[in-house]
């Protein structure tokens, strides 16, 4: 008989989580929700085995050790794993936003050098946090008044940012489960799209609504990247965009930060499949999306430039495309494998 799915809250279950329930279902597996005040963090069981799952801060794929996950948190660690590994990584320096731990650390990371080394790169770059996620806080600084500005921003919340050039091309997130490439997208930003009436500051005003009830840092006035953008275009944001007429407005591309998804495909070609496993490998992780920009779809695997790994990611894009099938296949290989592997490591 299998067991009850237990769960006390009306709390609608993150896309991901849900995918997770219905395997368990399936599998016959015990599946409780352990916080019913958000319903986003769960324990599945079979037998006297468990793991838990959640969103967020919370690594939910139990075949990824601990360790591997916080290297991938850190984009710092990751660009040195993926380096030590033979891989070509993009030019970064990364530097601390407060004295607290100076004395355990060597001299050139702190807040002082990301300046010269900014203008060793050359303005624009593009900055963010070492450990964010969801694009928070990520700008492009065109002078060092924005990177003051940027770094301020990124320094309230974070210990550290990343400092790199403005990487171009196609931003494209390819999923790894357990050596194989499953699926691959490109990763559409975020754009502000006009009815005819209302100005580019309401429409803005609109978004950082939305994306401040999901946990979404919204985006500010006076961010660099938003007045470019507008200096760009002509605009203002008083300005009133055509029915139809679309703006990009952030430097993000974060599909959980409003992006979107397009020329989803389930074959990967095998260059870039390699290179995402040799990735994924590199940080020790099993399950991961590997964030890169592509020149184009034909592009060698030697052109790829790695933007992150994401040791959790979300399923819930996919599944928003009508392909949960997917993101069950994901949680059923990885509990399946989880609990299998627990069952001979205890033999």
């Amino acid at each position: 008989m299998r067991p009850e799915i237990a769960g006390t809250s009306p709390t609608r279950l993150h896309p991901s989580l849900g995918a997770l329930e219905h395997v368990a279902r399936e599998e016959g597996w015990g599946f409780e929700i352990v916080d019913p005040f958000s319903g986003q963090f769960v324990r599945v069981r079979a037998g006297e085995r468990q793991f838990f799952a959640g969103i967020g801060r919370v690594h939910s794929y139990p075949l990824n050790s601990s360790v591997s996950a916080s290297i991938a948190r850190d984009k710092a660690f990751t660009y040195q794993a993926v380096a030590h590994a033979g891989l070509n990584v993009p030019p970064y320096g990364y530097f601390f936003l407060h004295g607290t731990h100076g004395a355990l650390r060597g001299p050139g990371r702190e807040r002082s050098d990301a300046f010269a080394y900014a203008l060793s790169l050359g303005y624009p770059v593009f900055v963010k946090p070492i450990d964010g996620a969801r694009g928070a806080r990520a700008d492009i600084a065109y002078s060092s008044d924005d990177l003051e500005a940027v770094l301020r921003e990124i320094g309230a919340v974070h210990h550290a940012a990343l400092i790199q050039p403005v990487l171009t091309g196609e931003d494209r997130r390819i999923f790894v489960l357990d050596g194989a490439a499953i699926f691959g997208y490109r990763r559409e930003r975020a754009r502000l799209t006009g009815d005819g009436a209302a100005p580019l500051g309401t429409l803005l005003d609109r978004y950082n609504a939305g994306a401040a009830a999901v946990g979404i840092t919204p985006i500010a006035d006076a961010s660099p990247f938003l007045r470019e953008a507008l200096a760009a275009r002509g605009v203002n944001l008083a300005s009133v965009l055509k029915r139809g007429e679309e703006f990009f407005f952030a430097a993000r591309g974060n599909v959980s930060a409003g992006g979107s998804i397009s020329d989803f495909d389930e074959h990967v070609p095998h260059r870039w499949a390699d290179w995402a496993n040799r990735v994924v490998n590199a940080l020790g992780l099993r399950v991961a999306a590997v964030d890169f920009f592509a020149p184009d779809r034909e592009a060698p695997a030697e052109e790829l430039k790695l933007i992150e790994v994401n040791s959790n990611p979300s399923l819930s894009g996919i599944i928003a495309l009508g392909r949960s099938d997917i993101a069950h296949h994901v949680w059923r290989h990885a509990g399946q494998r989880y609990f299998a592997e627990c069952t001979r490591a205890s033999a």
